[in-house]
């Protein structure tokens, strides 16, 4: 199992160093939804230590959870967020480099550095983030 972990790894470096930077609004427009697979691959092993320890309960709720996650930008910078059966919050995002700035209708803001593998992923890293997951491989979905 740690062989497999390894690779897994790994392919997540190699993926990522392969990575572009979103260069333009384009790349963020459109519906996308978490890859839980894809998200705890890219764990740090701090965090896949936290994580492999909780109970199988405790996992799934989690992986259920993002799951639930959706997020829309559309080409007016506007964008909704969040989770199916729960709240969802709008506001107004931007680009600026390889860094997401979203601005909530209720006043929050929140910056994401942002990174495309492919025309059909982003990757989300949340700076400062209390939770052992930072990274979020969101996906291009043609629902919400």
């Amino acid at each position: 199992m740690k062989t497999f972990s390894f690779f897994i790894a790994c392919a997540f470096a190699i993926l990522l160093s392969n990575t572009t930077h979103a260069q333009s609004y384009s790349d963020l427009i459109g519906k996308w939804k978490i890859d839980t697979d894809q998200t705890v691959a890219l764990m740090s092993t701090d965090a896949k230590s936290q994580f492999d320890s909780l109970d199988d309960a405790s996992k799934n709720e989690i992986l259920n959870d993002l799951l639930k996650q959706r997020f829309t930008f559309n080409a007016d910078s506007t964008f909704l967020a969040g989770s199916i059966g729960a709240n969802f919050y709008d506001g107004t995002w931007k680009l600026v480099s390889d860094e997401l700035q979203l601005s909530f209708y209720n006043g929050a803001n929140i910056s994401q550095q942002v990174s495309v593998p492919n025309e059909n992923a982003l990757v989300l890293t949340i700076a400062n983030s209390t939770s052992f997951i930072t990274n979020f491989y969101l996906k291009k979905s043609s629902t919400n």
